[in-house]
């Protein structure tokens, strides 16, 4: 059997898998990220690699920030800044010499869901990634969308209502620290709000952060229906953790059909999408990152 190894970076940890045919994961799990000296990075993963080296036939990564899936070099890094201007492709090599692609992580989730999940009947599509940030990406006649700096759907930072402070990103608004930060507010704490406490208290019926749910819906409502006017996609996949809280997405469908429901009086929104979580919820991106390694050969 072919296999390969996955590896989805995240904000504080690196998580890894080893992947047979069939996007069949066979082993998994994860290892912290060292964020402040490259090399350290390189060499965490290097020890995955030493781990499977003799069963694999390639290796690929998904990361946040904007990088360039054809050459694996990295315009922007998001969480871990000593990679920005860095070949990906070719720092890992030195230490992992097999065959290796990098991309976009929500690029990678989309993978996963067009080839293998919820996406595979859509042409166009939206994929949403609601994780520490918002991650997206845009899938045209089945081809995901790069951009002219492979900075397309950097969805982290559309405004929620035009201001000019960072604060208006929906990054703040949306995402898992979105969705703390409103918590904490809406319950008037000075500690922080996990996301686990989030949930406890919607589930125990606190109407504080009931509330605080529908208004975080209504602003995912509004982006949806703002780039269905721009896009005109069949389908919108939400991936990332929260994206296993069905009763989150439930309230994101209902806000966006109201949205449509005002506006069909004047017959002039597009058709509103299918709105589906992600099939492979936090797997999504380890199993784009070994489509995208079993597909394609770089340069």
């Amino acid at each position: 059997m072919d296999k390969r190894l996955a590896i989805d970076v995240g904000g504080s940890s690196i998580k890894y898998a080893l992947v047979g045919e069939g996007h069949l994961i066979l082993e998994q799990g994860k290892v912290p990220a060292p964020r402040e000296v490259k090399e350290e990075f390189i060499e965490a993963i290097g020890q995955l690699y030493d781990r499977y080296a003799l069963q694999i036939s390639g290796m690929g990564v998904s990361m946040a920030g904007k990088v360039n899936p054809h050459t694996g070099y990295v315009v922007s890094a998001g969480s871990f800044p000593f990679f920005t201007g860095t070949n990906m492709v070719e720092a890992l090599y030195e230490r992992c010499p097999t065959h290796i692609t990098v991309d976009n992580d929500a690029r990678c989730a989309a993978l996963a869901e067009l080839y293998y999940g919820s996406l595979t009947e859509a042409n166009n599509a939206l994929v949403i990634v609601l994780g520490t940030g918002i991650g997206g990406a845009v899938a045209i006649n089945r081809q995901l969308l790069d951009g002219a700096r492979y900075c397309a759907a950097e969805l982290s930072f559309l405004r929620v209502s035009g201001n000019e402070d960072t604060s208006d990103c929906w990054l703040w608004r949306g995402g898992a620290q979105g969705l703390c930060l409103m918590a904490k507010q809406a319950l008037g704490v000075e500690d922080d709000v996990d996301g686990f406490k989030v949930f406890e208290l919607a589930d125990a019926g606190d109407e504080r952060i009931l509330n605080m749910l529908d208004e975080y819906a209504r602003i995912a409502a509004v982006q949806i229906y703002n780039l269905q006017c721009l896009l005109d996609v069949e389908a919108v996949a939400i991936g990332g953790g929260i994206s296993a809280r069905e009763d989150l997405i439930d309230r994101i469908r209902t806000k966006l059909q109201a949205i449509y429901d005002a506006e069909a009086a004047y017959q002039i929104p597009p058709a509103m999408p299918r709105v589906v979580a992600c099939q492979f919820r936090n797997d999504a991106n380890l199993i784009g990152a070994w489509h995208d390694n079993v597909s394609r050969v770089l340069p």
